[in-house]
């Protein structure tokens, strides 16, 4: 099996999306986070170099952790967004980014995660 290789960037509904991997120093000790989502144009998700490249179902949980943090954004969603708006803006996020995202073929290739 060839492995597929990290993306660049996402693109989610009208969105691109650029991920970028950065130093597990800086993720952990100074932003004391593992990725971190800018919800301004230019969209940019920061990942942690080290989980991403380890792979596996916690580097898998924190891509989709920020995508859901962009889908709620872009979506305007907030503490008044009824739970069925909120969980069918969520799911077809997910959706898109599981079948039809740049993402699609990495997240399906992390062990543990089919």
């Amino acid at each position: 099996m060839v492995k597929v290789m990290f993306p660049e960037y996402v693109t989610i509904g009208y969105t691109k999306i650029q991920l970028v991997l950065m130093d597990p120093i800086m993720a952990k000790e100074i932003g004391e986070q593992q990725g971190c989502y800018i919800g301004s144009v230019p969209y940019r998700i920061y990942l942690d170099r080290d989980i991403i490249n380890t792979g596996g179902v916690d580097a898998a949980n924190l891509v989709i952790h920020e995508i859901l943090h962009h889908i709620y954004s872009i979506s305007e969603c907030d503490d008044k967004t009824s739970e069925e708006i909120l969980v069918n803006t969520l799911a077809n996020g997910v959706a898109e980014l599981l079948y039809r995202s740049e993402l699609s073929k990495w997240l399906k290739q992390q062990p543990n995660i089919s």
